[in-house]
């Protein structure tokens, strides 16, 4: 049996007919069988729609089930039930509008397949997005690139995970697994400790691999908007709800795991690696604006829209200003060329100026260009190109080409 028979990816969709037709559009050009799981919630209209691509692709090696659900259910509902549809020992999520790197989903089953002290497994997660003026794919950042958790105590993995919160949702689970952490979610009020009460599930269950490979893409040109996710947005329409509902999260672990949590000891371990996750969200300037905004004759919906909107524009704003600057970066690098190789002989003989110039490197670095086989053009970023991976080692050019023929298939 090979590794697509182990593993099944789950897709849950919301009214989004376009991007969910052109991921399985995108899976079938695997041309080879994968178990999919769709879930799909959307409007009736839209399901209709999604049914039809379902069909166009009868004969395929796609291997599909289809479940239907209330535009009303609560997506982690949604998701657990997802799980429990799948019929396969290894289960993981994919978003509608991202793209699953396939040769490292197989590597992440294979790998788990052979250490059973380990729950999940995944590998490098990207960032990319679509400049809407010259429609080039811009491949922006490395967003999930942090050690493997491995401790063999579970409280040491809890600390070592929260210290750099990487989300694993989108990681290649062991289903059991899963579907114990599901059974927890029920009892957490907001979805920001309902995805924290998955995640800690599953580090204290086991070890977390993070496979030195690229694994995933997520689309940053818009995304879905789930109630209570952000702290930030939480503080705002009631700030004892947020560790009202991180003292519930909390329980239900110390319930749901009791061997783990038997001293005083482990609950006040569990507590201060949970004191160190929180404390960023805690900066006193978006305290202070929210204080402040909150003195407006605004309602709790209206305060958080406000707040959410706020840091989102920021976002959106930094990420325009990347895009004139990498239009602008091949005018002006562009003409230098000339000088690369001189540079290089200096530098490698002189040490000092060896770190130096990787220092300035990254800093004056342009984005690069890539032009597919088929004419479709990829900007690598800057902030990607200089990404320290597998310990100082950049991404190479095995891997621009790897990722360049997943997203060109997309």
């Amino acid at each position: 049996m090979r590794n697509y028979d182990f593993l099944s990816i789950v897709i849950p969709t919301y009214n989004r007919p376009d991007k969910f037709g052109r991921l399985l559009r995108y899976l079938n050009k695997a041309d080879r069988k994968i178990n999919v799981v769709i879930l799909d919630s959307s409007d009736k209209d839209v399901r209709d729609c999604n049914q039809k691509k379902i069909s166009a692709l009868k004969g395929s090696k796609l291997k599909i089930n289809y479940f239907e659900y209330s535009s009303e259910i609560s997506p982690f509902k949604k998701y657990g039930e997802g799980v429990s549809k799948a019929d396969t020992e290894y289960v993981m999520f994919c978003a509608d509008d991202d793209i699953p790197f396939i040769p490292t989903l197989d590597n992440a089953t294979n790998f788990l397949q052979e250490h059973s002290d380990y729950a999940a497994a995944q590998g490098f997660y990207i960032n990319y997005c679509i400049d809407q003026q010259t429609k080039r794919k811009l491949i922006q950042h490395v967003v999930y690139a942090s050690k493997s958790i491995e401790g063999d105590d579970c409280l040491e993995r809890v600390g070592q995970f929260l210290e750099n919160y990487e989300a694993l949702f989108y990681a290649v689970h062991r289903r059991d697994v899963l579907e114990r952490a599901f059974k927890l979610v029920e009892n957490v009020q907001t979805t920001h400790w309902q995805e924290l009460v998955l995640a800690t599930s599953t580090v204290l269950q086991g070890k977390v691999k993070r496979l030195p490979e690229f694994y995933y893409a997520r689309f940053s040109n818009e995304s879905s908007y789930f109630t209570n996710w952000h702290p930030h947005e939480i503080f705002s329409r009631d700030p004892s709800l947020f560790f009202k509902d991180y003292l519930t999260y909390r329980d239900t672990l110390f319930r749901s795991f009791p061997e783990k949590f038997k001293t005083k000891h482990s609950r006040r371990t569990f507590d201060l690696a949970h004191l160190t996750y929180i404390h960023p969200f805690l900066e006193p300037g978006i305290l202070k604006l929210i204080k402040n905004r909150s003195r407006e004759v605004l309602g709790d919906e209206q305060l958080a829209n406000s707040i959410r909107e706020d840091q989102g524009n920021k976002l959106i704003e930094r990420g325009k200003r990347s895009c004139v600057t990498s239009r602008k970066s091949f005018q002006f690098f562009g003409k230098l060329n000339y000088f690369k190789k001189f540079g290089k002989t200096i530098v490698a003989n002189i040490p000092l100026l060896r770190v130096l110039a990787r220092k300035v490197y990254h800093k004056s670095m342009p984005d690069l260009l890539k032009v597919s086989s088929n004419g479709e053009q990829f900007i690598f970023w800057r902030e990607f190109l200089t990404f320290p991976l597998r310990g100082n080692e950049c991404p190479t050019q095995l891997d621009l080409d790897f990722i360049a023929k997943h997203v060109e298939m997309y």
